[in-house]
């Protein structure tokens, strides 16, 4: 029967993972096409408005012109009476006609020259409704078809004649609005928000608030789509009387272009989701590969069922150290060794696929320092956490020169500083030993425990970390001492004799450590390694190695294979 159950593990979490990016990005597409649709209908409402407002402008220009001419002729009263000139009052008639006849918006026009006035009005004058250039609006309280209202001057101490004309609202907005068009309800303002023409005629000589209350109250009015409960409302620019227009139109107007949003929102979740899936299966199984390597190199020397444990990395974390004893024939010794340490190297290099881990690393800190500014402290860790990553990935070789490895430890320290400000690190360090080799990531599980086990007690001030690195009786050690709350005798005495078993510790918190000593062991002999001392206050590891360089010939063999030499 195959285990598989690291697959099924990865392949599980890259799938949720890959949906949740799927799901992030359908959201942005709905809000996308959402803010698009309403764009387009805002467009589409706001043109229709300012086009409705310039043909009402253009009349009112029109009624001025009117209004202008008939206010600067100069008759005297006396000729109008066709009792004194017949013809001087056919000619007024038939000029006040040819702008009233023909079913016109104009009902009437009312000359005052002097003592005398043609064809006076019958509208009484009992409400004011707005002001329009030099005219008055003025209308009576009995609102009925076809809604007149009066445009009236006032040139009062002038030689100018005062002029009266009376306006049909009914027929007036016929000609300022579309008659065709059922569905939008288009309003007229004054300044004062009253509704001087319409297409709704229960809406005449209203204030807007009344007919439809809080309307001009949104936020978005005249700059966005607004909503009115189902309606959508655009409202236009002001022109040179101070008039705007209040367009409403139904939103089912639009309910074919509002469904097509939610319908390509589905389609995209469609198209994303099977493919999401298909991403997550291979991406598995190309992280899975070089598991499934690693467990049948560990097979032909370990008698242990894969079955019996978790899953395939608790069986390769649990016996990658069970190499073959010393007695076994050292051909078969060297090749295991030897392959182990590819298919190790293989797990580290397919894990992550390098380009798309450094690539994304790069997008957030690149969004960071968009929000945030430069130097801030998300840019600052990944920076960090790339020179580590960096080296585990390009650095294949096991011992890196101690320069090398120092430059790893300063990047985990920084970048666990930035986490505990609080914690301060001293570094010394004999130059000339900076060319030894030494174990890769060999000082880092050390800072680690630090960090996590030194500094829990509460309240404590003064916390540091100082790394010492010298050369004795030819050791390369490296002291690291914290000023925590150590431990007692006992528990040093328990992690010691940790480190030289020949099992694997339990705890998870010290297998690093563990793993870091029985390699230098197992390659150098048991007089080097990790040695754990208690300190006042705190604890203090110290690392020990051979004074070895990567130019020794001899040293660079043992340390390509890592033969023990006992």
């Amino acid at each position: 029967m195959t285990h598989k159950h690291y697959f099924r593990q990865s392949f599980l979490i890259t799938a949720l993972i890959l949906l949740s990016l799927c799901l992030i990005f359908v959201f942005l597409f709905h809000m996308e096409a959402t803010q698009a649709f309403e764009d387009n209908v805002y467009q589409t409402e706001s043109t229709r408005t300012e086009g409705i407002l310039f043909r009402a402008t253009a009349q009112w220009a029109e009624i001025t012109s009117i209004s202008s001419s008939i206010a600067t002729i100069q008759v005297p009263a006396q000729e109008l009476s066709s009792s004194q000139n017949y013809w001087a009052n056919k000619i007024w008639s038939e000029l006040l006609d040819s702008h009233t006849g023909g079913g016109a918006y104009i009902k009437n026009i009312e000359v005052a020259i002097g003592s005398f006035v043609t064809s006076p009005t019958a509208l009484a004058h009992q409400r004011q409704l707005g002001k329009l250039e030099y005219f008055g609006i003025y209308t009576t309280d009995d609102i009925s078809w076809p809604y007149l209202f009066d445009l009236q001057t006032n040139f009062k101490n002038t030689s100018l004649n005062d002029v009266t004309i009376t306006i049909s609202g009914y027929h007036l907005s016929r000609q300022v609005f579309a008659s065709s068009d059922r569905l939008h309800m288009d309003y007229l303002l004054t300044p004062d928000n009253i509704v001087l023409l319409s297409s709704d005629k229960n809406a005449f000589f209203q204030d807007i608030s009344t007919v439809y209350p809080d309307i001009l109250s949104g936020d978005k009015l005249g700059k966005s789509l607004a909503d009115y409960g189902s309606y959508y409302v655009t409202l236009s620019s002001v022109d040179e009387h101070g008039f705007r227009v209040l367009t409403l139109v139904p939103k089912a107007f639009y309910a074919a272009q509002r469904t097509s949003v939610p319908a390509q929102t589905l389609l995209t979740i469609c198209c994303l989701l099977p493919i999401a899936l298909l991403m997550a299966y291979y991406l598995s199984r190309y992280f899975y590969r070089p598991v499934k390597d690693m467990v049948s190199l560990l097979k032909t020397y370990v008698q242990d069922d894969v079955r019996e444990y978790e899953n395939e990395i608790a069986f390769i974390r649990q016996n990658i150290h069970k190499y073959p004893s010393a007695q076994e024939q050292k051909k078969v010794l060297d090749d295991t060794v030897q392959k182990l340490q590819v298919a190790q190297s293989a797990v580290l290099q397919h894990q992550i696929n390098h380009h798309f881990l450094f690539n994304t690393l790069e997008n957030i800190k690149a969004i960071s320092v968009t929000e945030l500014g430069i130097g801030n402290e998300i840019e600052d860790s990944i920076i960090q956490l790339n020179n580590i990553i960096h080296e585990g990935i390009y650095q294949k070789n096991a011992f890196v020169p101690l320069s090398q490895e120092l430059h790893l430890a300063k990047s985990y320290m920084t970048l666990m500083q930035l986490r505990f400000p609080d914690v301060d690190a001293h570094w010394e360090v004999d130059d000339a030993l900076l060319e030894c080799m030494v174990y890769k990531f060999s000082i880092q599980p050390i800072l680690e425990n630090c960090f996590a086990h030194a500094f829990t007690a509460p309240g404590q001030k003064d916390k540091c970390i100082h790394i010492q690195i010298t050369q004795r009786d030819g050791i390369l050690c490296t002291s690291i001492s914290d000023n925590g709350r150590g431990m007692d005798k006992a528990k040093i005495r328990y992690l010691n004799q940790m480190l030289t078993s020949a099992h694997e510790p339990e705890a998870t918190s010290h297998v690093g450590i563990y793993n870091v000593h029985q390699r230098i062991t197992g390659v150098f002999g048991s007089r080097y390694g990790i040695r754990i001392e208690g300190a006042s206050p705190g604890t203090l590891v110290e690392i020990r190695y051979p004074v070895t360089y990567a130019s020794n010939t001899a040293t660079e063999q043992s340390l390509s294979s890592e033969v023990i030499i006992e």
